[in-house]
């Protein structure tokens, strides 16, 4: 039973709800008519797809949202099945003005509910398609086979300027660096006992290029390997649904097999 298949939920979720356009000042001419400065007009934000699938992003949930979703991945690690967990979670605050807290939690045995896993973090949006986000992936859990005890984290991610997106305001390349510890430093139980293997790398990084509106491609290392995978985001205003997908650990670093990984989620304003 693995955590990985959750994290695509936490920042699938988290991703797609994004700042409002911030409050810019405006110039008047002589005849009270609003001239926009060219800067603000060239400004690209993330567009609405997700970032990642492991490792977590500077952008997350705010203004009142609360949001939950599946997670399913095969073969987690070495002996080991299928597995399919929820997740859930909620965003208040406002990451523009002052700064944004997002907490969520994970149930790992959906039929009994009995393991489970909570974390959060708080994030600020800097300018220019720059947010700032740290926090805790797990900062409190009873999963019995993982062990790998709290990790926390710091990520800044960004919104190349200087490539046109899809649509005016958005961006199409999205970037991420960030580190932690647990789960991004250290190997599952499974894969020292099985591989030999206990450590990773602690600095965790994701790129994500939008192919199409509201779909991007995703590249990858989290830490302990390196993932690929797409995130489409479907248009529809005020509730956010999102799917991410991909094939997790390719370089065979944390099991001995690449696994496919699945996320599907919603996320609502609830005022």
């Amino acid at each position: 039973m693995g955590r990985f298949s959750t994290v695509i939920l936490h920042v699938t979720v988290g991703a797609i709800l994004l700042a409002p356009q911030p409050s810019f000042p405006q110039e008047t001419s002589q005849a009270n008519e609003i001239v926009v400065p060219e800067s603000i007009l060239r400004l690209r934000l993330p567009n609405a797809a997700g970032k990642s699938i492991l490792s977590p992003t500077g952008w997350g949930a705010a203004y009142n949202t609360i949001f939950g979703g599946m997670g399913y991945q095969t073969d987690a690690y070495p002996g080991g099945g299928s597995d399919a967990d929820w997740s859930f979670g909620a965003g208040i605050g406002d990451p523009v003005k002052l700064i944004g807290a997002q907490g969520h939690g994970t149930i790992y045995d959906i039929s009994g509910f009995s393991q489970i896993s909570l974390g959060g973090k708080l994030h600020r949006y800097l300018g220019r398609g720059t947010s700032v986000a740290a926090g805790a992936m797990t900062l409190i859990e009873n999963v019995d086979d993982q062990n790998l005890g709290r990790s926390f984290f710091i990520v800044v991610s960004h919104t190349l300027q200087t490539v046109d997106g899809t649509r005016p305001g958005v961006g199409r390349v999205h970037l991420s660096l960030g580190a932690g510890s647990g789960q991004f430093a250290s190997m599952p139980l499974a894969t020292r006992a099985s591989l030999g293997t206990t450590g990773g790398t602690w600095f965790f990084g994701n790129a994500a290029v939008e192919l199409a509106e509201n779909w991007n491609a995703i590249a990858e290392w989290d830490g302990l390997a390196m993932n690929l995978g797409m995130s489409y985001s479907l248009p529809l205003p005020g509730f956010y649904p999102a799917i991410t997908m991909g094939i997790a650990d390719i370089t065979k670093n944390v099991g001995d097999r690449p696994r496919f990984v699945f996320g599907a989620g919603s996320a609502l304003r609830v005022f």
